[in-house]
């Protein structure tokens, strides 16, 4: 280990013994018995038990898919029978902490466990249908209704289409909280901005990929390292720089305004040209910033 280490500074690796014959790698737990291996779950001692509650405002078929996604994850790291028996044993507990009722939690313990061991016959011709899917906001018993209504008249009315209905819900809680801290406009790339000059109103819209802090700086001739004024070149000032140092007009950060962003150059040199065209900013040299053939009147 230490030759690894001194390969470079800033390189360091570390390893793990087992303990009582056991180690932990990701979600397994590796036990050796002799010469044979054995693998369960394995959780960290921080782990809260908490998932899906069963009252929760949703679909049934997401809280069977919670069931039915750890049950087949407990089958395929498990390496025996008996240490499947005693994750189901752990779920079910878990399962009913977080409100789920036994009798449901059996049903999909039952439906799982069916479709791995009862072999159904494969020689059945089934006929091949067309899927078509549609996606409903949930609202609860009526959403099931019209879900039922609408594959019962499916399977009178056009018996070669399989309809499948899929519930969405846009009002969620994360919604209406932030869980991540907002990015400071400063540092955020890939927007258009306006500058307006406070002596006379003098107008410009530009774009960046950049950082937008970066290119404001470049705007008002100021290092971003240092926060030092740099020395005036007319060759590579830009065009807010050249108007302030020509006409002894003050500026600063305030002067700017973030007006949209884009998710790639084109759409960021669309929006760009669409916003010169619209308000014939004074100090832009460019009348756009690729052309405009929808919008131009000699075509």
């Amino acid at each position: 280990m230490s030759y690894f280490n001194s390969r470079h500074k800033n390189i360091k690796f570390t390893y793990e013994e087992e303990n009582n014959n056991t180690i932990a790698f990701l979600d397994i737990l590796i036990t050796r018995l002799g010469n044979e291996l054995q693998t369960s779950l394995f959780r960290k001692k921080t782990f809260s038990g908490v998932y899906l509650n069963f009252n929760s405002h949703l679909p049934s078929e997401y809280k069977k898919g919670l069931i039915h996604t750890l049950l087949y994850r407990a089958y395929n790291i498990c390496s025996n029978y008996s240490n499947v028996h005693q994750e189901i044993v752990y779920l079910k507990n878990v399962w009913q902490k977080n409100s789920f009722p036994l009798f449901f939690i059996d049903k999909c313990i039952y439906k799982f466990l069916d479709k791995l061991f009862i072999k159904h016959d494969s020689n059945k011709i089934k006929s091949e249908k067309k899927e078509i899917r549609i996606s409903l906001e949930f609202l609860g018993k009526s959403s099931l209704q019209v879900k039922k209504q609408l594959i019962d008249i499916f399977r009178s009315c056009h018996k070669n289409i399989k309809l499948t209905v899929v519930f969405k819900s846009s009002n969620r809680i994360k919604n209406a909280f932030r869980f991540k801290e907002q990015l400071p406009k400063s540092i955020n790339s890939k927007v258009i901005y306006k500058y307006t000059c406070d002596t006379c109103n003098s107008v410009y819209i530009g774009k960046t990929k950049r950082h937008l802090l970066v290119r404001q700086y470049e705007h008002l001739g100021t290092s971003v390292f240092t926060d030092k004024a740099l020395k005036y070149n007319e060759n590579d000032a830009t065009a807010i720089r050249k108007h302030c140092y020509q006409h002894q007009h003050s500026s600063c950060l305030d002067n700017f305004k973030v007006l949209g962003n884009a998710v790639n150059n084109f759409h960021l040199q669309l929006k760009e040209s669409l916003l010169i065209l619209k308000l014939k900013p004074s100090l832009n040299v460019a009348s756009e910033s690729m052309p405009l053939y929808l919008f131009n009147n000699d075509s």
